[in-house]
């Protein structure tokens, strides 16, 4: 696998080779089969337990970097009750999750969720 400093590293008609494998990829709008191979690692916690790391190929995260869009698009659509994006706690949404599935599961009717959702809405805004 490559790494960044050695694709900088490339003369620049080898960037530029690969820059157009990107772009025709986009322009098909079809992958190569390799960017769908993806190794999954667990990893320890200091704490306990594991958690899954994802390696994606190089030239899936370089096309993906290169895309600003979906960050421009979702700087623009936060709202207070959104749990996930840039400077949330992926800690606080998995507490709300967690929370959601006890009411769940003990009332068994998803209609039960919306006070917790609206206390959530609440919460969120005073803060």
């Amino acid at each position: 696998m490559w790494t960044a400093t050695e694709l900088r590293a490339l003369p620049e008609e080898a960037q530029e080779l690969i820059i157009k494998a990107i772009k025709y990829t986009y322009k098909k709008i079809s992958q190569p089969i390799q960017n769908l191979m993806n190794l999954n690692a667990m990893f320890g916690k200091p704490g306990g337990g594991t958690r899954t790391v994802v390696k994606t190929q190089m030239l899936y995260r370089i096309s993906l970097r290169a895309r600003t869009e979906v960050a421009e698009w979702e700087t623009h659509m936060t709202v207070a009750y959104d749990t996930s994006g840039k400077g949330k706690s992926a800690l606080t949404a998995a507490a709300y999750r967690g929370l959601e599935a006890e009411v769940y599961k003990y009332t068994e009717e998803c209609k039960s969720l919306v006070p917790f959702m609206t206390l959530q809405n609440s919460l969120t805004q005073l803060i």
